[in-house]
């Protein structure tokens, strides 16, 4: 009878799926191969399928902003504001747009501090004001040139 494995065995095994099952997986799933994809990971159990899911989303590209939830955040649109690079989600790059050009920045470091083209920058700042907060930074000073 063998011992059971330890978390870090665990770990290390469920990694080895997400190595060798990755590529695969990916391929499947665009393909949109179910049933090589239900092959592929069926018979992972639950921490295997968790480690899985976590070096998949690693292996893909940093997202330019967050899904939009309708709500603000606040903190990250600051800190935007502060020269930071923050994912913004769409509501919140509206909100960080109109900010920085009431303030006086430049539309090219705009269009920098938020990742977007002119066409992009142009549409936030026709998106329509959130009436939940309306003055997120009254009171706030302009940025100097």
């Amino acid at each position: 009878m063998t011992a059971p494995m330890t978390v870090t065995q665990k770990e290390h095994l469920a990694c080895q799926y997400a190595i060798k099952l990755g590529p695969w997986l990916r391929f499947a799933v665009d393909q949109g191969d179910a049933e090589q994809v239900e092959e592929l990971i069926g018979g992972l159990d639950q921490q295997q399928l968790m480690v899985l899911a976590v070096v998949l989303a690693a292996e893909g590209p940093a997202p330019a902003s967050r899904p939009d939830d309708g709500l603000i955040d606040e903190t990250a649109v600051r800190r935007v504001l502060d020269g930071q690079s923050v994912p913004l989600s769409p509501l919140e790059q509206s909100v960080a747009a109109k900010e920085m050009k009431r303030r006086g920045w430049d539309r090219r470091d705009i269009l920098a501090a938020l990742r977007v083209s002119r066409k992009r920058f142009e549409t936030l700042l026709s998106m329509p004001e959130q009436p939940e907060q309306p003055s997120l930074f009254d009171g706030e000073q302009r940025k100097a040139s």
